[in-house]
């Protein structure tokens, strides 16, 4: 098993482009969700929802296709470490925009520019 593991981090370090432009790729789409459903979560705040709810609906939304990609295409060790390092990096990008929602005043939040 660490054999394995060892091979993994190999295949991960030969194509250091190819997982770079996925994570950044994973970021920049979480990024972006938090932007659009920002008024969403503003209605929801305005009505009277608490933070730590919305910031658990925006993680879970946000890992949800991650977690299944994780899960389908998952292939024995290597792809296990890719999804591992992908769904961190995920948790990471979801965290920090939905705390920030969460914080924001409902009223700059409805605010459309």
């Amino acid at each position: 098993m660490l054999a394995d593991f060892r091979y993994a981090l190999r295949s991960l370090a030969v194509s250091r482009g190819l997982s770079a432009a996925a994570i950044f790729t994973l970021a920049l789409g979480i990024r972006a969700h938090t932007a659009i459903f920002t008024v969403v979560y503003g209605i929801r705040m305005a009505l009277g929802a608490h933070p730590r709810s919305l910031m658990r609906l925006f993680v879970r939304r946000s890992l949800t296709p991650v977690v299944i990609g994780a899960i389908i295409g998952t292939d024995p060790m290597s792809l296990a470490i890719a999804a591992i390092l992908l769904t961190v990096v995920a948790c990471g990008s979801a965290y920090v925009p939905a705390r920030r929602a969460a914080t924001v005043d409902p009223l700059v939040a409805l605010r459309i520019p």
